[in-house]
């Protein structure tokens, strides 16, 4: 509050966290952190450009190496009356949601993401008349937390994809000291969207 906000959000440049500080934290003055109630626990992260969203979040690919190159391809897609239509017809794909808002489909998390942090990294699968069956928070990469995977659905939402009656499949997961999934100690919650 003394100093000017190195990402100015408004047109106060001296504001601290949206103005409200019980909501959002702030720590390096680059990010706003929204602290965000959902059933079990709280959504932490975000970015500037979506401070102002419903849900924002940030997903990063700490603790893997995301300069080592992965295999992946991107897949062209159009969105329409609330369907997604994939270029070559695929009823399973890899998503991310970048930091902009953008989504980008393929294969590959980290590949269709640059490496770069993201709002969400899941997979959808897709009905031929390309609706959304059931959405999971399964990404290597990104290992996304149960309650980052409950925001997803918004997200896509967001993007004009319908979501509605599909399945949200959320990975609860542990991790061997190595980073491999622990399947003994590992979970997954099923539920439908309403």
């Amino acid at each position: 509050m003394l100093s000017k906000d190195p990402v100015k959000r408004g047109l106060n440049s001296y504001h601290y966290c949206n103005n409200d500080p019980v909501n959002y934290t702030d720590p390096t003055g680059e990010i706003v952190n929204i602290l965000f109630p959902i059933g079990l626990g709280v959504i932490t992260g975000g970015a500037s450009a979506f401070a102002n969203s419903a849900i924002s979040q940030l997903i990063s690919g700490e603790g893997f190496n995301l300069r080592e190159p992965q295999a992946g391809r991107g897949i062209g897609y159009s969105i329409e009356d609330g369907r997604i239509h994939v270029d070559n017809g695929a009823q399973k794909v890899d998503f991310v949601i970048d930091m902009d808002g953008n989504l980008h489909i393929g294969s590959g998390h980290s590949y269709i993401a640059n490496g770069a942090d993201v709002q969400a990294a899941g997979t959808m699968k897709i009905n031929s008349q390309g609706y959304v069956k059931s959405i999971m928070n399964g990404s290597g990469h990104y290992a996304p937390t149960v309650e980052q995977g409950r925001a997803f659905p918004n997200l896509l939402n967001e993007l004009g994809i319908r979501t509605k009656n599909a399945w949200l499949e959320l990975g609860d997961y542990s991790f061997t000291p190595s980073g491999y999934v622990d399947v003994t100690k590992s979970s997954t919650i099923v539920e439908q969207l309403k």
